[in-house]
């Protein structure tokens, strides 16, 4: 055999071993894109991250109902309006003043004494009344002071009509509402008094 018989002979091999390479790595291309597009392959061999939990859950039927909300603030008594001034009905030295400010007087009650006393004439001391019940605002006169028929010795106010002045922060404003309860304790007896919120300004000190 020459050798040109086989050269010719190796190319011919040569070419049928490279289409069988070519058939192979073809076949293997389609069996591994099918792997990897299938969808039941790709459930069968993905591993599962999902787990089974269970919470447990419990239901409160909602209901109405109210609750009551406390603020504390600090004011004073204002006497504005209303006010009733106490005088006595005889002139002279105020002798004794019983009560205090911020004490509650009733009707007809005896709040001091005034003794109408004079060179060459001695007289009891007279007392001085109440005539209408409410908290006491104000001492108007010093004992030792002469008074007359038309001096204030003292100021009430009466229960219908008094008020409390007082300031709260703007960041609390919003708990209040008018007609709602309060209640007030004077500082100088202790005594705590209803009220009912009647009027709010709106400004800002």
């Amino acid at each position: 055999m020459s050798d040109k018989e086989n050269k010719l002979r190796e190319g011919i091999v040569s070419k049928i071993s490279t289409i069988i390479l070519t058939l192979i790595c073809v076949a293997l291309a389609v069996v591994v894109g099918y792997r990897l597009l299938s969808p039941e392959e790709a459930v069968s061999y993905a591993p599962s991250t999902q787990e089974n939990t269970s919470v447990n859950v419990s239901v409160t039927t909602a209901t109405s109902g109210s609750y009551d909300q406390l603020t504390r603030v600090y004011g004073q008594v204002v006497a504005d309006r209303g006010d009733l001034s106490v005088m006595s009905e005889v002139s002279g030295t105020l002798t004794e003043v019983l009560v205090k400010r911020g004490d509650r007087v009733e009707a007809g009650q005896v709040v001091a004494y005034v003794n109408a006393s004079r060179p060459g004439q001695v007289y009891e001391a007279s007392p001085v009344t109440a005539a209408q019940g409410g908290i006491v605002t104000s001492i108007d006169s010093l004992v030792g002071t002469t008074v007359s028929t038309a001096t204030p010795i003292m100021t009430i106010y009466t229960d219908r009509q008094l008020s409390v002045d007082a300031s709260i922060g703007s960041n609390r404003a919003g708990q209040l509402a008018l007609g709602g309860r309060a209640s007030f304790t004077s500082a100088s007896n202790g005594q705590s008094y209803e009220a009912v919120l009647s009027y709010i300004a709106l400004q800002i000190n």
